[in-house]
This record gives C-alpha cells, structure tokens and sequence, in this order.
C-alpha cells in the first residue's frame, strides 16, 4: 500500500469528498445565480428576455439548488471534526452541530435536489 496505514488511505478519502463537495458548492453558486438573474431579467422586462422559459418552475429550480448548496455546507462544514471517512459516514449531522440525519443521508439529500433542480430548470426551458 505504499507505507500508507488504514488511517491514511480513510484520510485521504475524506479529504476528497471534502474537494468534492466543496467543488459542488462552487457549482451550486454558479446555477443558482444564473437562474436567478434569469428571473430577475424576465421579470424586469416581462416577455422581452432572450431567453424563454416559465418562471415558476425556474424558481423552483433555484429553491432546489440551495436546498442541495445547503446539505453541502452542512456536509463540508462537519468534515472537519472527523478523522477518516467511515467514521464520518456515521456521524449524525445537522446545522448548528445538530445531528438531524447521517453524513451519507446528507450526501442522498444534496444530490437529490441538485437534479431536481436539474429537471425543472430544464422543463422551464423546454416547456416554452
């Protein structure tokens, strides 16, 4: 294994679903505010915008896109305190050192809502 321990090879794991997640966030910011200013456009400028598409279901999609930025930000901010990734897989976790759900139920949770976001951002594009 390299001189690598158990220990450090369950470290580093953590370590990579910390840059995944992190990587994550950065995309969440990215959509959400590209969606937004998408809303905020049209609504400005009601049926003038170059792009067309119904802005419920975009709405929708931002509120989704911060439901998973918010389970990532629950994820990336309990990382912290563990020191391999199977211990932090069982750590119940929640905002404010809560412990609502496991750190795996937190991962189902922000990707499950970033592709929800996914679809009704684009049935708001395709039901146009």
């Amino acid at each position: 294994m390299n001189g690598k321990t158990e220990e450090d090879l369950e470290f580093e794991k953590l370590k990579l679903l910390f840059d995944y997640t992190k990587f994550h966030i950065g995309v969440y910011l990215t959509l959400g505010g590209i969606f937004a200013g998408f809303v905020a456009a049209d609504a400005k400028t009601p049926g003038q915008f170059l792009f067309k598409f119904d802005r419920f279901w975009l709405m929708l999609a931002v509120g989704f896109v911060a439901i998973a930025g918010f389970a990532g930000g629950v994820l990336v901010s309990s990382m912290c305190h563990a020191t391999s990734l199977k211990e932090f897989w069982k750590t119940s976790l929640g905002p404010f050192r809560g412990t609502w759900w496991s750190a795996e139920r937190w991962t189902h949770v922000e990707h499950s809502a970033f592709w929800i976001a996914a679809a009704c951002a684009l049935y708001a594009f395709l039901s146009r």
